[in-house]
């Protein structure tokens, strides 16, 4: 797939998978944190 890639577009395309990957864990983990959160106070104040 990257064979007849430069070097510099390699290292490129790594450095932003490097970064993009990580962003979208800690992006998902955050929302799924905070809707819980959420909902659990709403029940909260429901009960």
């Amino acid at each position: 797939m990257l064979k007849k890639r430069s070097l510099g577009c390699k290292l490129v395309a790594g450095g932003v998978a490097g970064v993009v990957i990580p962003l979208l864990a800690v992006g998902i983990l955050a929302v799924s944190r905070t809707s819980r959160s959420i909902q659990h106070m709403a029940e909260q104040q429901t009960a």
